[in-house]
């Protein structure tokens, strides 16, 4: 087993969008930790700067936004060998349909729902699909790809022609691209739980419907019965790559599972940056000393 030093590799326009600096609770927990980083800066998938190769026994971890992490190869692979680079993608979280099954349907916040391709979205149109689905005000869509090529948003039948154009010509989706359909949902408050080795290292609010609408609010005050819903998906599921995101909803009728999602790619909102980062590292290391023992010198 080899001695692997861990640098970060942060994509800045992450940085600037979730804290508004470079300056900021997971660039202080890196220096704290004494963890190296490098804040990269790219454009249309094309590096820019602030890069540098290291010595042959360092590996790295990625954080960023969505793009950042899924064009990591094209961004960097000019500058480093990307065996070495390692963005924590679980492969079962990469679309709902992949790990959804597995949770039982009362820890679900989306106990029915089906999926059909944009296409057909549009296609049906609005009379198509409120005959579909039955709902009264409109749709919840989710991409099933948990790298989101579009959002997750609740939509009105008076705005769909709007959403489908949009969805279609301005984010990532296509004809081909999975969609699912769920009936709208009372969400009063939103929570966000960082997995690693099915064990949950930190958790916080991030959400709060106030004046009829969702609003971001960080919180540390995270009820006991999130950690109680969190503990029985997780055991539901056990997840192969045990590394991920977990949003849990609280609703009138109680807490429920939202979704996963990669933690590279995930807004860490007012979590433990410091245990999230010494549980990321750590993990990086741990998947290097399986895949890449015979590589680094």
């Amino acid at each position: 087993m080899k001695d692997f030093n861990v640098h970060v590799i942060l994509d800045r326009d992450y940085l600037e969008i979730c804290y508004g600096s470079l300056e900021n609770p997971m660039t202080q927990a890196l220096l704290e930790l004494n963890i190296p980083f490098q804040i990269v800066h790219w454009r249309n998938r094309v590096f820019t700067e602030g890069f540098e190769v290291q010595n042959d026994n360092v590996i790295y971890g990625v954080v960023g936004s969505v793009s950042f992490c899924r064009n990591i190869g094209t961004i960097l692979s000019s500058h480093v060998d990307m065996e070495k680079v390692f963005v924590l993608l679980p492969e079962q979280v990469k679309h709902y349909s992949n790990y959804s099954y597995m949770v039982s349907p009362e820890l679900r916040l989306n106990k029915s729902g089906f999926m059909l391709p944009l296409g057909e979205i549009i296609n049906q149109g609005v009379d198509g699909l409120k005959a579909i689905t039955g709902y009264a005000d409109g749709v919840f869509f989710k991409c099933d790809f948990g790298l989101k090529s579009a959002e997750s948003e609740f939509v009105a039948w008076s705005d769909l022609h709007r959403w489908m154009e949009y969805t279609l010509n301005k984010t990532g989706a296509s004809k081909e691209s999975y969609f699912w359909l769920f009936p709208k949902k009372h969400i009063l408050k939103e929570f966000r739980l960082a997995v690693i080795n099915n064990k949950v290292v930190s958790a916080c609010q991030y959400m709060d419907f106030k004046e009829s609408k969702m609003y971001p609010t960080l919180s540390n005050l995270v009820p006991k019965e999130v950690y109680v819903i969190a503990e029985q998906t997780i055991n539901q599921m056990q997840i192969p790559d045990d590394t991920y995101i977990l949003d849990i909803a609280e609703t009138p009728e109680g807490f429920s599972m939202v979704e996963c999602n990669a933690i590279s790619s995930s807004g860490w909102y007012c979590m433990d940056h410091m245990s999230l980062m010494k549980a990321l590292t750590a993990k990086v290391s741990q998947i290097a000393e399986v895949f890449l023992d015979d590589m680094l010198v």
